[in-house]
């Protein structure tokens, strides 16, 4: 009988090591999880910030392009040069060109997600460049100018994801517009 007690108890003592084993490792393996799934939701938010941006861009850029009256809005762009403290427009050191604050636009993008916040500025960057080859012939010549914006995209969700997107525009106008 003693030796029966004694297998009784070294069974149970190796079936409890065996399931305190089996225990840790699934713990291990549910915290290996929940980290995984914490690097998937970040990626998911990282993508989801990045492609709200690039939307935004888009649907700006589509806008310049295909609608009529928003001239009014390069306009005013174009009329947002930075004033010194003294009133005059300041310039940039190197080229001696006036410098032109960005103008903040409303965001087109459907925020679906209450966390995403989207800022949109276009800026005046001059004039220059070169026209268009359907332009440069005889009849045109002089007659154009290639204004210069850029348009950039802010999108933050909290204190860890943001995407700053830029587009760059050229505008062609009749010389003295």
């Amino acid at each position: 009988m003693n030796q029966l007690t004694r297998q009784r108890g070294a069974t149970l003592i190796i079936s409890l090591t065996m399931i305190t084993a089996v225990t840790l490792m699934a713990i291990v393996a549910l915290q290996r999880v929940t980290v995984q799934q914490k690097m998937v939701n970040n990626i998911q938010i990282s993508e989801l910030v990045f492609n709200t941006g690039l939307n935004e861009l888009e649907a700006k850029y589509s806008r310049f392009a295909n609608e009529e009256g928003v001239t009014q809005t390069l306009a005013d762009a174009v009329n947002n040069p930075e004033i010194d403290a003294e009133g005059k427009v300041r310039t940039d050191p190197v080229t001696r060109k006036p410098l032109y604050k960005p103008l903040p636009l409303q965001a087109e993008a459907n925020l679906s997600r209450d966390f995403l916040q989207a800022s949109v500025q276009l800026q005046y960057l001059g004039t220059g460049g070169r026209l268009p080859r359907g332009f440069a012939s005889d009849s045109s010549q002089n007659r154009f100018v290639n204004h210069k914006f850029e348009l950039n995209t802010r999108v933050e969700a909290g204190d860890s994801f943001r995407s700053n997107q830029m587009l760059g525009l050229n505008y062609l106008a009749p010389k003295g517009q």
